[in-house]
């Protein structure tokens, strides 16, 4: 074990030192990207740390070597995936409401078509019982931040920018809007008359949610 640990700290005899630094980041991604799809089609219980090293092109050694367990690189992943949603108040800089909204749509789903494999790891984790990512929800005080959003929306309201609603509820259905089309992306296609949803596809998807999420901006004064 010990040779082994050497050559994944860049030890092994005649290696430039400055190699190992790379070796070490695409083994990595090798890993993380090789679990997010294990883990998006059998779940947690249905994957093992075996199938990941076969997707990576690894042995399961380097695989514990980098993350230890099968719960801490699941972990690890949700956690990446919490942070790249990241949250519609880096957003609010856009400036008018309705850009934000829009921007953050945009993102949301940027990042599904990027990776839908972390769409569906999220969801399988979720109708589970949140057992790994309630946790990585409560460490990094996802409430604080989703509550500071809410306030934003309040203000939008008060400001007669944006009719009552929920800033809550509506947030909810922008997430379940993006993991919706990844998820359910077959019976999507199936029902659009595709075989698979391309590019065009995806674009008409993103312009007509934009079309109804921001038709809720709209003043309640009749000035």
């Amino acid at each position: 074990m010990r040779k082994s640990e050497d050559r994944e700290n860049g030890k092994s005899k005649g290696r430039p030192r400055g190699s190992s630094g790379k070796i070490r980041i695409k083994r990595m991604t090798a890993i993380i990207e090789a679990a997010e799809i294990e883990f998006s089609q059998k779940g947690f219980a249905g994957t093992s740390l075996q199938s990941i090293a076969d997707r990576a092109a690894l042995t399961k050694w380097q695989i514990i070597y980098f993350f230890k367990t099968k719960e801490n690189l699941y972990k690890e992943i949700i956690n990446q995936i919490f942070s790249e949603m990241g949250s519609i108040n880096t957003f609010f800089h856009e400036g008018k409401p309705s850009e934000v909204i829009s921007k953050y749509i945009e993102y949301l789903f940027k990042l599904v078509k990027v990776n839908p494999h972390r769409s569906k790891l999220l969801v399988n984790e979720m109708t589970q019982g949140a057992e790994f990512a309630l946790p990585i929800l409560h460490e990094r005080r996802s409430n604080k931040d989703v509550n500071l959003s809410v306030k934003h929306f309040e203000q939008w309201i008060a400001e007669k920018k944006l009719i009552t609603i929920d800033p809550l509820m509506f947030m909810f259905l922008l997430w379940s809007a993006q993991h919706f089309f990844v998820v359910f992306q077959p019976e999507v296609a199936f029902l659009m008359g595709r075989e698979k949803l391309d590019d065009d596809d995806w674009a008409h998807i993103v312009t007509e949610l934009k079309t109804i999420f921001l038709s809720v901006f709209k003043s309640n004064s009749k000035k």
